[in-house]
């Protein structure tokens, strides 16, 4: 295969050739521009088209991540210039020859890192199967989430969603040169990223922009917290009472590098799970806006983009907790004040007599007539994943149900091996899948050790790119034909039956899983 060259609506791209996880050729076109750089004057504003270019193009490398802070190294790394994305397929088009489904990545990270790149987002596995691929990189942080009232300052927030809708908007007008059909995209994300895929759900300017969604540990209830305002924040952190024109300028007298130093220092005013300082907030009424009314009321109108759907968690979702604890000496696996886990969903509205009583029924409930400890740590991440994550899940296949005729296809992910990379770097000997763990299974990464052939995690990998290549195909997860990997079905839920798949060693399905706590968080 010699080196590809398309041409997009800004210009002519050449790419490169690759091999896929069987050995098999595809096209990788990286490192393309879907926007302007939002430096200067788009700092902290809604992204603009890219501009053409002349010549060829060189797509054959990744572009800057965008910046954030790595806590794992303790540095700063990416650029400001960094609204780019990837392009994987098998072929190029022929006359005459059908056009492709498109999956579209969103990737995770609380809002506040992480990127499309393939060092964690490799495509090797799911080009195994005939789809276009897009990964993409978005503003995260205060650069991407940064929101003040006064419309006069004209930033309402929500940048990075905003990056996110224009990067399809890219898709629809240019992935038919790489053989997508613009008529067949699923969008698909986890964590931070699938709660992002519910909101383009729920937005009208993403309206026939995809066709079918995944939301792999996340939705808008495990993040939604009435708004995430940037000022009170802000003004903690600088230590000025200051009106927000002048935070605005203070930042934007600030180098990207020392606006994020800014943004790590929030974690002193703000609870990592279950109080928001940055992310997703309603915006005033604009043409840009994303979302202007409540989440919640969107859903139960009806009144949204309502398509096809997978959803579901890991086993031990709270297992993600130990992000916070790296280098922090003073993070322990036990709950200090369990009115601190009662649910934003449902805390703003109890009286102040029922706060205590709640909090007393969640360490019942988790821990009997034991302290929370190091000792039980095992029930602070199922508690800590009920509340931030299983829960907020169902409560939003609930409701979807109650108003969709759409199907919803629920999945427990419980495999276990070595390439679920989030446990093995946070040094997790407690059974159970870590949150991020499943994307060992979908991305080739550099975390994840070499695969052996015929081995169970390679039938693991198999069986997920299967589930999903399947849904993006068809919009149900299950093979028209024969599958030698899974031999059952997987049904969709239904209003008092959630019906479910494991994946685990074994591929199973059932009813209603994890049923006592669900329960237990429905009835509070």
């Amino acid at each position: 295969m010699a080196d590809p060259v398309v041409t997009v609506k800004n210009g002519k791209l050449r790419g490169k050739t690759a091999k896929n996880y069987d050995g098999e050729e595809y096209y990788s076109f990286q490192g393309i521009p879907y926007a302007k750089p939002p430096i200067g004057s788009l700092r902290f504003k809604p992204p603009v088209p890219s501009q053409s270019w002349e010549g060829i193009r060189d797509a054959t490398k990744e572009e800057n991540d965008c910046i954030f802070y790595d806590v794992v190294l303790k540095k700063i790394s990416g650029s400001e210039d960094c609204l780019y994305l990837n392009v994987y397929t098998k072929q190029l088009p022929v006359k005459n020859k059908a056009l492709k489904p498109v999956m579209f990545w969103i990737h995770g990270g609380g809002f506040k890192l992480g990127s499309g790149s393939s060092i964690l987002h490799g495509p090797d596995f799911l080009l195994t199967k005939d789809i276009v691929l897009v990964t993409i990189n978005y503003r995260t942080g205060l650069l991407g989430f940064l929101n003040f009232e006064d419309s006069s300052l004209e930033v309402p927030g929500n940048m990075g969603l905003k990056d996110q809708l224009l990067a399809l908007k890219w898709v629809r007008e240019n992935i038919s040169q790489f053989n997508g059909d613009i008529n067949n995209v699923t969008i698909f994300g986890g964590s931070s990223g699938a709660v992002s895929v519910h909101y383009l759900l729920l937005s009208p300017l993403a309206k026939d922009l995809f066709h079918k969604c995944i939301m792999q540990s996340g939705c808008i209830s495990s993040w939604w917290a009435n708004g995430h305002r940037s000022l009170p924040y802000l003004i903690k952190v600088l230590k000025k009472d200051v009106s927000e024109k002048d935070v605005l300028s203070i930042l934007n007298d600030m180098t990207a590098s020392e606006v994020v130093n800014l943004q790590t220092k929030f974690s002193d005013v703000c609870e990592p799970w279950f109080k928001r300082c940055i992310g997703p907030v309603i915006e005033y009424k604009s043409t840009s806006a994303i979302l202007t009314e409540d989440p919640d009321l969107i859903l139960r109108s009806g009144n949204y983009n309502q398509v096809p759907m997978i959803i579901g968690f890991t086993s031990r979702e709270g297992m993600v907790f130990d992000v916070y604890a790296i280098g922090n000496t003073e993070c322990t696996h036990s709950v200090q004040d369990f009115e601190s886990v009662i649910p934003h969903t449902i805390r703003p509205s109890m009286k102040n007599e029922y706060v205590r009583v709640t909090a007393d029924k969640i360490k019942k409930f988790y821990y009997g007539d034991q302290e929370s400890t190091e000792d039980n740590k095992n029930q602070f991440y199922l508690l800590h994943g009920d509340v931030s994550v299983v829960w907020p899940i169902y409560r939003t296949i609930k409701q979807h149900n109650s108003v969709s005729k759409t199907p919803i296809y629920l999945y427990r992910m419980s495999f276990e091996s070595t390439l679920n990379f989030i446990k093995k770097m946070l040094k997790i000997d407690t059974p159970g899948v870590a949150h991020g763990d499943e994307l060992s299974y979908f991305f080739k990464n550099i975390f994840i050790p070499e695969i052996i052939p015929n081995s169970i995690e390679e039938k693991i990998i198999k069986t997920c790119v299967n589930l999903w290549t399947n849904f993006a195909i068809y919009g149900n997860p299950n093979s028209p034909h024969k599958d030698s990997l899974i031999n059952v079905y997987w049904k969709p839920t239904e209003r008092n039956n959630l019906h479910y798949l494991d994946i685990g060693e074994n591929i199973t399905t059932g009813i209603n899983p994890d049923e006592n706590r669900i329960n237990f968080w429905d009835e509070l």
